[in-house]
Formats: structure tokens, sequence, C-alpha cells
């Protein structure tokens, strides 16, 4: 089975800019994964039970995490989130999972998904060149088999970033196996909040 993984957080700070972002990007997501096979599902971590992610006709899954995590770490509640998804859906070790922020839209000729096309790799992801930091992978978009997505260890606190837990994994990843794609460039444009749509970064 293939997932894509979509996470939002549907907070009211500037909420009228990030929902126009969310459509806007999950719209891509959808458009680029479908004709591949992947399933969609969507997390939500602000225990709504109704939003316009609805309006998407995917499976949307309704977390409390930003509201019941004991840490303030985003990246915490996101993979808190995650693991939560993988227990619902009965995630199997062999299944793939690509996990994608919401707002980040992800470019037709990304190099990405065009390494998905080339082969059934056991994860592809950004870590230790490019525009990452030597022990940190990129986890804006990031895609592991569901063994690997288990491994990924939660920060240990506030001061401890989750790009770090994902770049430990990465690492035992390349020392473990050779069916595995590190990639330069994700091909995704990031879209902070106070950016706006016009102002989009490279990733």
């Amino acid at each position: 089975m293939k997932y894509v993984v979509i996470t939002t957080s549907l907070i009211e700070f500037l909420y009228k800019l990030r929902k126009e972002q969310y459509i806007k990007c999950i719209t891509q997501t959808i458009k680029l994964f479908k004709p591949l096979g992947y399933k969609i599902v969507i997390l939500e971590n602000n225990g709504n039970i109704n939003t316009f992610l609805n309006d998407f006709g995917e499976d949307v899954l309704y977390t409390n995490t930003n509201n019941t995590c004991h840490l303030t770490n985003i990246g915490y509640k996101e993979l808190t989130d995650i693991r939560i998804f993988l227990d619902k859906y009965n995630v199997q070790d062999t299944d793939f999972i690509v996990k994608v922020t919401g707002r980040y839209f992800i470019l037709d000729n990304s190099s990405f998904i065009s390494s998905l096309k080339k082969s059934d790799y056991e994860a592809i992801f950004t870590y230790g060149n490019g525009n990452t930091l030597i022990g940190a992978a990129a986890c804006g978009l990031i895609g592991l088999s569901g063994k690997w997505f288990r491994q990924v260890e939660l920060p240990i606190d506030n001061t401890y970033s989750v790009e770090g837990c994902y770049g430990i994994c990465c690492m035992k990843i390349q020392n473990t196996t050779s069916n595995y794609k590190n990639l330069t460039m994700l091909g995704i444009l990031q879209a902070p909040s106070y950016y706006g749509m016009d102002n989009y970064v490279l990733i």
C-alpha cells in the first residue's frame, strides 16, 4: 500500500492566508500522487471534526495533538500525528508513506516525484547535503517505508529539532540498505505564513 500523508494545522494565526496556501498546495499534491496510485490522507491536529479539508474528498484524520502534547516543539506534534496515522491505518513495514507539509507546493518536475517513478525505494529524502545541515533531514517532504517511519524517534525536548530525529533515521538507512535515494534538492516550494502566496522558497 502507498500513502501520502498531508499534515495540516488550522490555527487562527493568519488563518485566511494559511487556508489559501493549504488549498493551493494540497490540490497540487493530490494531482501529482493520485495518478501514481497513492491513497491520500490529510492529518489535522486541532481537534476539529469538520473543516474545508473535507471538501477535497480524501480521507481526513482529525487529532487533538496541537492542544494536548506536553511539548510545544511543532515537529513533536506532527510526528505524534504520524504515529497515530500508522496505527489507525495499520500501516505495514513494507508500505510506503510520503509525508508532506500541507503548505508546501510540490513542483511538477520535482526530483522527488521523478525518483518515485523510477524505483521502489525504501526511502527518499534529503539528508546531509544541498540545503540541509549535516545531521538533519528535510522533513517537509520525505518518503519512508512503514518500517523506517516507526524508527523516527520523537524529539526529547523543545530544544531538539525533529529534523535531527529524521536525520538519525536517514543515517541508519544509509548504513543498512542501498535501496534509498538521497536527493540534493526535493523540488518543493516552502510557504511560511508570513511570506504570502508569492514568496515561496525553493528547497
